[in-house]
């Protein structure tokens, strides 16, 4: 009868350093999302009034991706973070193509491939950002193989979402 007690202690001095290990990691990732979570909450809510159909002045936009980092490459690529990034870089490159300010147009057009670029390496099952990728290449390059390639990808990843869709086919039948 000695022999089991013996076995669920040393059970339990093996497995109590592992879950405190464990619990330490979670905690530690859960800070760390807070934080990053934190410090783009101005991010989060521009993004989202964009989705929302505000149309910020492209100056505004410049200075915003300028302040935040967004025209730089980033190690972030949690979902939010990305997707957010893209929406503000391609409402950056909309309103400044608007304003016929050609070196203005030029950055945002750079920061936009960018930004799709990183969403794409971070999620490459991101349909409307194959889309959106395509859309912008084709707008700095022209119809060329990348174009296509992302219009496919789009397809494959997103066949049938309406929302993007509703994008889609205009850009394809014009392309």
């Amino acid at each position: 009868m000695a022999t089991p007690r013996r076995t669920n202690s040393a059970a339990a001095l093996i497995a109590s350093p592992i879950l405190f290990v464990i619990a330490v990691g979670v905690a530690g990732l859960s800070a760390r999302a807070l934080a990053l979570s934190t410090a783009n909450a101005d991010l989060f809510d521009l993004a989202a009034s964009i989705e929302g159909q505000a149309q910020p002045d492209a100056d505004y936009l410049s200075r915003f991706i300028a302040s935040k980092g967004l025209d730089r490459a980033s190690v972030d690529c949690g979902d939010s973070f990305t997707r957010a990034s893209l929406t503000v870089n391609l409402a950056a490159l909309d309103a400044a193509t608007k304003t016929l300010d050609a070196p203005l147009a030029d950055v945002a057009e750079r920061n936009a491939i960018r930004a799709a670029e990183h969403r794409l390496a971070c999620n490459p099952l991101d349909g409307n950002a194959w889309l959106r990728y395509a859309m912008v290449e084709n707008k700095c390059k022209g119809p060329v193989g990348t174009v296509t390639d992302a219009l496919r990808a789009s397809y494959w990843t997103a066949p049938s979402e309406g929302w993007i869709i509703e994008s889609r086919l205009p850009f394809a039948t014009n392309l």
